[in-house]
């Protein structure tokens, strides 16, 4: 009885093995495969809601768009792009009716918040979107990216 179970683990164990191994090189060939030791691709290499930084720094220094910072009070006056009304994510209603009139229909308009990880930006979106500015797009390196690469930050309360 004992060999015998010795006997099934085994085999339980090798076809776990194989099964593991074809996975692997299934998902190393098919393109839809997962990211598997490299960083998955950020969201504004595969999704045209989100800016890469070299499009929002075009945009910005041609200025061909608003930047809304939707960060606390304290975020933004810890830094944020120079000219970005603030526009909090919390406060949303009582913030756009104070600059909202700054916005037109036609606007470009780039959110930005911390980073990557910050989703307070994708949570303003419907907001603008209901409110008929329909060319709303999303910073995705944020605040964070923007110090990092050496652009100019603005410490301070609202303008």
């Amino acid at each position: 009885m004992t060999a015998r179970v010795g006997r099934l683990l085994a085999e339980s164990a090798a076809i776990l093995a194989l099964s593991a191994l074809w996975g692997l090189g299934w998902n190393a060939v098919d393109p839809r495969g997962v990211a598997l030791g490299r960083p998955l691709p950020r969201r504004a290499e595969t999704d045209p809601r989100y800016l890469p930084h070299p499009r929002a720094r075009e945009l910005y220094f041609a200025s061909r768009a608003v930047f809304a910072d939707v960060r606390s009070r304290s975020g933004y006056e810890r830094g944020h792009i120079p000219g970005a009304l603030h526009l909090p994510a919390e406060a949303f209603a009582e913030a756009f009716g104070r600059v909202g009139t700054r916005f037109r229909p036609e606007d470009k308009i780039v959110l930005y918040c911390d980073g990557p990880s910050c989703t307070l930006a994708d949570s303003v979106v419907p907001k603008l979107l209901a409110a008929g500015f329909h060319r709303v797009r999303i910073y995705e390196g944020g605040i964070e990216e923007w110090a990092a690469r050496g652009e100019q930050v603005r410490v301070g309360e609202a303008e």
